[in-house]
């Protein structure tokens, strides 16, 4: 089954924009929430990722923000960004994060990914990889893509494997908040390196079509998007129906599965 994902991106209590890994400040949560009806938005995802780019992590309040959206979408939320620890991926589910994302640690420090993994399950860890392709040579960045691994990109891709990783996100950097289109040609690297984890690929959504010349293909698992400016009102469950259209392997929902839904969400939660 293939899956739509969302990720906010969260800088130091204000939701970014961000293009080319360049940030822009949008509103803090009480602005997302007031500009945003949360519940009906993620009828159109299968998941919706929160990341903590702040340069100076605090895991604690990070965790209050992952608390409060959980409670307002009806699907599983991610929650990474600064995660160092088992005490630290502990912190965010108990907020109400499904499951947890690493990224840099995976390049500074593996055996704790492993010792994470090994605590919570790999079903648990998402890894994300950036990467940025230069002379047709794959390069792979660390610390919020501030610095250039020295390691192969197919060497980090088996770090990740081994060390505990459910599936695996490769972000472009060169294509991030773009809107022109997807990285198709890492699928074919992807291809001939047979992964054995789920594929999730990100960065350069602008139109439905960008999802389908993905999604279209057998390796690749889910896209992931995070123009918040798309954020809203059907352009997800519009790309959902689109997508199921064109033969896509996307769950689907009825009207009457939706209501009854929100029905039961509405009566549990004060929005």
């Amino acid at each position: 089954m293939k899956r739509i994902i969302f990720s906010l991106l969260y800088d130091n209590e204000y939701f970014i924009l961000s293009r080319n890994f360049k940030r822009q400040k949008i509103g803090d949560l009480n602005w997302l929430l007031k500009n945003y009806d949360l519940p009906k938005v993620s009828l159109g995802l299968d998941e919706l990722i929160i990341i903590n780019v702040s340069k100076n992590k605090d895991i604690n309040k990070f965790s209050k923000v992952i608390e409060i959206i959980s409670q307002k979408v009806l699907i599983p939320v991610v929650g990474g960004g600064g995660v160092k620890s088992i005490e630290d991926a502990h912190t965010l589910l108990k907020a109400g994060a499904d499951k947890i994302l690493l990224n840099s640690l995976f390049n500074n420090d593996p055996e704790k990914c492993l010792e994470i993994a090994n605590y919570f399950g790999k079903q648990f860890i998402v890894a994300c990889l950036d990467y940025k392709i230069v002379d047709e040579i794959i390069y792979v960045y660390k610390n919020d893509a501030m610095q250039k691994c020295a390691e192969k990109f197919s060497s980090i891709i088996r770090i990740i494997e081994k060390f505990g990783a459910g599936e695996i996100i490769f972000q472009s950097i060169d294509r991030d908040g773009t809107g022109n289109g997807m990285d198709v040609k890492i699928i074919e690297v992807l291809n001939r390196l047979n992964l054995n984890l789920p594929v999730i690929l990100k960065g350069g959504i602008g139109q439905k079509k960008h999802a389908f010349e993905v999604l279209r293909n057998t390796n690749i698992n889910a896209i992931c998007t995070s123009n918040i400016l798309n954020f809203i009102g059907e352009t997800f469950i519009d790309m959902r129906k689109y997508l199921i259209s064109e033969n896509i392997n996307l769950a689907s929902w009825s009207q009457n599965d939706i209501n009854i839904l929100r029905n039961k969400f509405n009566n549990n939660i004060d929005l």
